[in-house]
């Protein structure tokens, strides 16, 4: 992670203690209206704003967590407020059902805050919180070790960088919530297809990474076929410009050697999948990489 987005996170709990403060400024306002108390403060308010706008673009932060906090701290705000103004000008102690009403939100404020640091605390250790596959956060270690593996023993493993095909137009046109719900589809096959010792990545933007191990490109290519055969059978479909397409991906696989460089072999993984031409009506087309010796360190 970076050092934003620790920052962002470890912001959770200075912020719960300033909403549990300010609820309890609340329900003084309630009970001892005739004593003079002091206006509530709007810091919480201040901390809140500056503390979403800094988890806006955090991978694993979508934009349907922020907006439901969003409108749960407003509500929790406007109807605290109303309530202290009422009970300041002589209206007595608030009825039961708006009391309970302003209860309930501060407590489903307060939850989302928890879920959301605990999805923090899955993401730091590797897990990736929309899809359950590895997150970013990890690969770089885990393909690293791999890389080790294959220098010492000479163990192969495959790299595959699979792609959703259309994943940024359909985004553009239905927005990236509705994007991201293939993301967890296409994630839930990956899972079935791969061994319970290969890994899978969520790269972002529709794209993932296969770390196949102890396998060459035969092997590799064994585990997408199986990935096409569950992507065909489902029959997903969506809709772009008006019409219904068929889900479908597309496939780069790479059998690496030892002295790779991981940046370097998901650069050229790309690279590769950008050029090549996918056959009509393929599901899942996938292609080995040609030349792996332009991958090795210090070759370019």
């Amino acid at each position: 992670m970076t050092e934003t987005t620790h920052s962002s996170l470890r912001a959770i709990s200075p912020l719960i203690d300033e909403y549990a403060e300010w609820y309890g400024d609340v329900l003084r306002c309630f009970f001892y209206a005739e004593h003079d108390l002091p206006p509530l403060d709007s810091n919480v308010n201040t901390l809140f704003a500056e503390w979403k706008s800094n988890i806006q673009n955090l991978e694993f932060v979508d934009q349907e967590t922020v907006q439901r906090l969003d409108n749960l701290q407003t509500e929790l705000k406007d109807t605290g407020l109303a309530l202290c103004e009422a009970a300041s000008q002589g209206r007595g102690k608030p009825e039961i059902a708006d009391f309970d009403k302003f209860t309930n939100l501060f407590y489903s404020l307060i939850a989302n805050l928890r879920r959301l640091e605990k999805d923090s605390v899955l993401e730091d250790s590797g897990i990736d919180v929309l899809t359950g596959l590895r997150s970013k956060n990890a690969m770089h270690n885990d393909i690293d070790k791999e890389l080790e593996r294959l220098a010492r023993r000479g163990k192969p493993f495959c790299l595959a960088l699979a792609r959703i095909d259309n994943y940024e137009e359909v985004a553009a046109e239905h927005g990236r919530e509705h994007a991201r719900r293939f993301t967890k589809i296409v994630a839930g096959y990956i899972k079935k297809s791969i061994r319970s010792f290969d890994d899978g990545y969520r790269l972002g933007s529709g794209e993932f990474l296969l770390c196949l191990k102890q396998a060459d490109i035969t092997g590799g290519v064994a585990a997408l076929e199986r990935l096409r055969r569950m992507l065909q059978a489902s029959g997903t479909t969506y809709n772009l410009q008006g019409q219904e397409v068929l889900l479908t991906m597309s496939c780069c696989i790479a059998e690496p050697v030892h002295d790779d460089n991981v940046d370097n072999l998901i650069q050229h993984l790309r690279a590769d999948l950008s050029t090549t031409v996918k056959a009509s009506g393929a599901v899942l087309e996938y292609h080995e990489m040609s030349d792996l010796q332009r991958f090795v360190q210090g070759s370019s």
